[in-house]
């Protein structure tokens, strides 16, 4: 496996969390700007340890 491809990773889970705060935001009525602004900063926080996970993974297959 090439290790270009394990980038994927975090980029689909980036991709899926800020959908899902999307989503809610247009199509749950009840959802205050608190409610969003949490939701936001959970994707944002998700998105960083999936590329934090996935570095350490693309060194330690690099320098196998």
């Amino acid at each position: 496996m090439k290790a270009r491809w394990i980038w994927l990773f975090p980029l689909l889970i980036s991709a899926v969390m800020f959908f899902r705060a999307w989503w809610a935001a247009g199509h749950e009525s009840g959802l205050s700007a608190s409610a969003l602004t949490i939701s936001v900063l959970d994707a944002a926080i998700v998105s960083i340890a999936a590329f934090g996970v996935t570095f350490a993974l693309w060194v330690a297959v690099r320098e196998r």
